[in-house]
């Protein structure tokens, strides 16, 4: 009977902690939402862009918040951005002259650009 009692209790704390971990995930995600659409504002209105859009992401691996920007001022170019560091981990510029980087690697092409956001946007 005490058996029984223990495994019902410790099945119920098991339940309870999965339930907070979806609602603290849940959160952090609308949290990095919120915070995306206020940095994106922001980034149009540094860099007097007409048209700007974004995709914002929760990275649970990294605990990171990232955006995705996308831009149309002389080249179509983007750049990603942790917004609680309000640090730049890549560009993306392919006019005159291509720029590509993400955390300090080159890319030549929008597919290595692709094959290097990929990780930090889906995990």
């Amino acid at each position: 009977m005490m058996k029984k009692t223990l495994l019902s209790i410790l099945l119920i704390f098991i339940v309870s902690m999965v339930g907070c971990n979806k609602k603290e995930g849940y959160d952090l995600q609308e949290k990095c939402g919120k915070r995306c659409e206020e940095f994106s504002k922001n980034y149009k209105e540094k860099y007097s862009l007409n048209k700007l859009s974004y995709t914002s992401h929760y990275n649970k691996k990294l605990n990171k918040c990232f955006i995705l920007l996308e831009s149309f001022k002389i080249y179509n170019h983007h750049s990603l951005w942790e917004v609680n560091e309000n640090k730049e981990y890549g560009f993306n510029e392919f006019g005159n002259i291509p720029t590509c980087w993400v955390i300090e690697k080159k890319c030549k092409s929008t597919e290595e650009w692709d094959t290097l956001v990929r990780p930090l946007m889906t995990e």
